[in-house]
């Protein structure tokens, strides 16, 4: 997952049967045309110093999934661009943690939807997802960086 490398803040948080983990922002890119809010804001859940888990939050997912599945995007959603634990962290409640702080923001930000893509057979993933309050809303193919094409669902929690 690479090293961090602009903190703005760390809050300790405890996931599954005590275990201890840092949740850090990471980064904010460019604000919008306004100036007013970030494009990006990265989330990463570092346990001693060690990145074992990230959330990309994406104030403008129209531009991103555009790519794959413009017919499921609407105004008003934050995007989750990019998600992940690392295996031998999962079933600890980072990933759990991580999707609460995104709610979190989008709510504070007003709006009305979190959106994410995901495989079709990630069924794991598809189990948090839902755990976590969100629902199928479409299929679409994804064309991968090696030239495949993976089939892909839509996913959308209503705030």
């Amino acid at each position: 997952m690479g090293k961090i490398r602009h903190m703005i803040y760390t809050r300790r948080h405890k996931g599954k049967h005590g275990f201890q983990f840092d949740i850090t922002e990471t980064s904010r890119t460019t604000k919008d045309k306004a100036g007013k809010k970030p494009v990006f804001r990265i989330f990463h859940a570092t346990r001693k110093r060690e990145p074992v888990g990230q959330i990309y939050l994406d104030y403008y997912p129209k531009d991103y999934f555009d790519l794959y599945d413009p017919d499921s995007i609407k105004r008003g959603d934050l995007g989750i661009s990019e998600f992940g634990v690392d295996t031998k962290y999962r079933s600890k409640g980072i990933g759990g943690h991580l999707l609460k702080k995104a709610e979190r923001i989008a709510k504070r930000n007003k709006k009305k939807r979190l959106v994410l893509g995901t495989g079709k057979n990630n069924w794991k993933a598809q189990k948090l997802y839902r755990k976590h309050g969100f629902k199928k809303i479409n299929e679409y193919d994804r064309k991968l960086g090696n030239g495949k094409v993976e089939k892909s669902i839509m996913m959308a929690k209503e705030l």
